[in-house]
């Protein structure tokens, strides 16, 4: 992230164009080495502008913070933040079964939701992000097709027994691809003991185990730069740890509660609970 960061700093701090992304993706060779294409990059340039705003504080005539401001402040907006848009759109293929959307119903989407005044996103690009919508969405699918049911509840079972019963409570919550995910991460940690905080290192092992995962991927990084291991490490309690991590992830980043607590509970049990070896309630 820090070169998209230094790449919006160079560009005077405002929002990059599809075809400054796409230059920059070329230039890196970030969709050859890392699969990460332009949905990616713009998930990632919110974020960081968002992060950009806080910093500047209260400039009432910087040219980057009025910039920022526009695009998130919900008042202002029909859709609060680009990923409340990714959200409404997700719920339209969910709303087409399994079809996909006509060029009547993307401009109609565009249209009642005030996409083009408010964010300049256009056709073009609600087509991009319904094509990686539906890559995601099949991927998902062909993983749960996949699942043993019966091997799953087995290892539910046997992760009972080891811990207490708010370590189970959570474990039932959680979907049997975060749990993978989560075991990913505690065997990364096995490997790579010495990686520590390195959010850095982080990203680059994320994108290593989680294959096409890049929602995942920037999620978990995130939390990682704002200090949930460390917190982890330290914490008391497991309510501290939950609630702070996904209201920072909800207010700070525009991320939806349902997702902020999912990342949150993966690092908590692959971290936490597989490689810490503590108990759910004792964190």
């Amino acid at each position: 992230m820090d070169l998209l960061e230094k790449e919006i700093k160079d560009n005077g701090n405002i929002i990059l164009s599809n075809s400054q992304i796409d230059d920059f993706i070329r230039r890196n060779c970030l969709d050859k080495d890392w699969n990460i294409l332009r949905f990616d990059v713009r998930l990632d340039m919110y974020s960081i502008l968002i992060r950009l705003k806080k910093s500047l504080g209260n400039e009432k005539h910087n040219k980057t913070n009025t910039m920022i401001s526009n695009h998130t402040k919900a008042k202002r907006k029909k859709v609060a933040s680009y990923n409340e848009y990714i959200k409404l759109l997700e719920n339209e293929v969910r709303l087409a079964n399994g079809g996909r959307l006509t060029s009547e119903e993307i401009n109609e989407f565009i249209c009642k939701n005030e996409l083009k005044s408010d964010w300049n996103i256009n056709y073009e690009d609600v087509n991009e992000d319904l094509n990686t919508i539906y890559k995601k969405e099949s991927e998902y699918q062909n993983v749960n097709s996949n699942d043993d049911t019966n091997s799953i509840k087995n290892e539910k079972s046997n992760t009972r027994g080891l811990h207490e019963n708010q370590t189970i409570s959570m474990l039932d919550k959680m979907s049997s691809d975060d749990l993978k995910i989560a075991e990913m991460i505690h065997e990364s940690l096995v490997r790579y003991p010495d990686i520590g905080e390195d959010a850095k290192r982080w990203r680059f092992i994320l994108t290593d185990v989680l294959i096409k995962r890049n929602l995942e991927i920037n999620l978990l990084s995130i939390l990682v730069e704002e200090g949930i291991i460390k917190a982890i490490d330290q914490a008391d309690t497991i309510e501290i740890i939950h609630g702070r991590f996904v209201d920072m992830l909800n207010s700070d980043y525009g991320i939806d509660s349902s997702v902020a607590c999912r990342m949150v509970q993966i690092w908590i049990y692959g971290y936490g609970i597989l490689y810490l070896k503590k108990s759910y309630n004792s964190l």
